[in-house]
């Protein structure tokens, strides 16, 4: 009986350390669908493993990965409302101050490497040099 047990146990414990193997895998690489599958196994762990540290941290990270997607759709949906608008509409304080919320936002969530963040950047910019008086000329052609 007592090497069964161990034998099943070993089972358990082998599995769980694949698991948490493939939650660090996920954590490195930041890959969203691997993260949400490695956290819904860790759901069969005792106690849900919300005491285990590489749990914690995937659940952080996947935190962190879904608030910089959500970010990036807000950026491109500005982007995409600059392309399409006048350079007199753009000008006006809402949309700049909107442009400047979601910037500040990207920027707290570490968003630097995002291509999106960077024309987001260039078209406020840009946006501020038509209001300063700095740029002559009506067109925006925005994208550059």
């Amino acid at each position: 009986q007592a090497l069964v047990r161990r034998f099943l146990d070993r089972l358990v414990y082998c599995k769980y350390q694949d698991l948490f193997a493939a939650l660090r895998k996920a954590i490195k690489l930041r890959n969203v669908k691997l993260l949400r599958d490695g956290l819904s196994e860790s759901l069969s762990l005792p106690h849900d493993a919300t005491h285990t540290p590489v749990v914690i941290e995937a659940r952080k990270i996947l935190s962190l990965l879904e608030r910089q997607l959500q970010q990036e759709r807000l950026l491109r949906g500005l982007l995409a409302a600059g392309a399409s608008s006048e350079p007199e509409d753009l000008t006006n304080n809402v949309y700049v101050e909107d442009l400047r919320r979601e910037l500040a936002e990207a920027a707290t969530l570490q968003m630097e490497d995002f291509t999106v963040l960077k024309d987001c950047q260039l078209l406020l910019q840009r946006l501020l040099n038509i209001e300063e008086g700095l740029e002559v000329g009506i067109g925006l052609d925005w994208p550059p």
